[in-house]
C-alpha cells in the first residue's frame, strides 16, 4: 500500500498533464485544421403546421368543478340555462355495481346531483330524473 499510492499519485499527475497541454505538447492547433459538424439553418427547413386550437366543448382539466357563487350555488350568464346543463356526463364504469363520473364526483344509481336522481346507468348513457322528467345522456369525450 505504501509503494502503490505513490506509484498512482504518479500516474495521475502525467495522465492530468497530458490532457491539460492538449496534443503535441501543448502546441495550439491551426486554425484550417478545426472541423465542425454544423449544419447552417438556413438548409433546414420544418415542414409543420400549426395544429387547430381546442374545440370549445372540451372541458379544461385545470378546473375541477364548475364556479359557485356566493350563495353556494352555480352561477349561469345565462338566463335560460338549467340545472341540467351542469350535468356532464365524462365517464362510466359499468360492472356489478355500475357507476358515472360527472365532474369530479363519481356517482352511483339513485344518488342526486343538481336535483337530478341517476335513475339507471347504461354501458354507453345514464337515464337522469327531475321534476317528473326524465332524460339519457352519453358520455362527453
Amino acid at each position: 500500500m505504501a509503494i502503490l499510492v505513490p506509484v498512482l499519485l504518479i500516474v495521475f499527475i502525467l495522465v492530468f498533464s497530458r490532457v491539460l497541454t492538449g496534443p503535441k505538447g501543448g502546441a495550439p492547433i491551426p486554425a484550417n485544421h478545426i472541423q465542425t459538424n454544423a449544419v447552417a439553418a438556413s438548409i433546414v427547413e420544418i415542414h409543420w403546421k400549426i395544429p387547430e386550437p381546442y374545440p370549445l366543448t372540451l372541458r379544461d382539466p385545470m378546473q375541477s368543478r364548475p364556479a359557485h357563487s356566493s350563495q353556494g350555488g352555480p352561477t349561469h350568464p345565462d338566463p335560460n340555462h338549467t340545472e341540467t346543463d351542469q350535468i356532464v356526463v365524462t365517464g362510466i364504469l359499468f360492472d356489478d355495481n355500475p357507476s358515472v363520473a360527472i365532474g369530479n364526483q363519481i356517482l352511483h344509481e339513485n344518488d342526486k346531483i343538481f336535483g337530478a336522481t341517476i335513475v339507471k346507468i347504461n354501458t354507453d348513457s345514464v337515464e337522469f330524473e327531475m321534476n317528473g322528467k326524465t332524460w339519457t345522456q352519453k358520455v362527453r369525450p
